[in-house]
């Protein structure tokens, strides 16, 4: 349930994700609710110009095995997750933490990040495919562009249909961390992964049976 009195707005909602719209009688707003236990979390929606599955995440704040919620796109689910556009200036984190293995595909996707988490957050064994074109995921300052928790695994390889020689993955870190890190292991099947930093370009394990270029800006 909704009710506004004296120009606030109270919500009873039950445990999950919620959408709902307020309107002034001139504009309408939209907003994602996210109840967990008896906390909270309300959000705008407004495109960001960064999708899952073809969907502005910005948009709709939730989709299936997703949720977009204080600039974190958290991957609750299998997948596969399909992810393109452009998100700038911290627009967006990732963050894998689905109970099961996923599957997240990049497709001309570009994230850049200033400020922690990293862009990319990998918690569980996740494959992390090309779609085709050159993605990049990259963080500025102390900040991993992407890190594999213990205990996971990210294997990076090619979508199917994909171009081998015209699929890349950059991961860039401008600052003093390694562009990959954290103390689970990374392999490279397929495709291109491109490792850049000022300091270290990966303090992972890092294995592979396909193209790394790790290079040091």
């Amino acid at each position: 349930d909704i009710y506004a009195v004296d120009n606030r707005v109270y919500l009873w909602l039950p445990k999950g994700t919620h959408r709902f719209s307020i309107s002034d009688g001139t504009t309408t707003y939209n907003y994602c609710a996210v109840m967990k236990g008896v906390a909270i979390t309300v959000e705008p929606l407004a495109p960001v110009g960064f999708f899952v599955n073809g969907v502005d995440i910005g948009s709709t704040g939730a989709g299936a095995g997703w949720v977009y919620m204080g600039k974190n796109l958290t991957l609750n689910g299998a997948g596969p997750y399909v992810l393109s556009g452009e998100a700038a200036n911290d627009e967006v984190h990732i963050h894998v933490i689905s109970p099961n293995a996923a599957t997240v595909i990049l497709s001309n996707a570009v994230v850049f990040v200033s400020e922690n988490p990293p862009a990319l957050n990998v918690n569980q064994n996740t494959s992390l495919l090309m779609a085709g074109g050159t993605s990049y995921i990259a963080a500025t300052n102390d900040i991993a562009a992407v890190t594999v928790g213990a205990n996971a695994a990210l294997t990076v390889g090619l979508a199917p249909d994909a171009d081998e020689t015209e699929s890349m993955i950059c991961a860039f870190n401008y600052g003093n961390r390694a562009a990959v890190d954290g103390a689970g292991s990374v392999a490279v099947n397929g495709g291109t992964l491109a490792v850049c930093a000022d300091r270290m370009a990966s303090a992972a394990p890092l294995n592979r049976t396909a193209d790394v270029l790790c290079m040091l800006a």
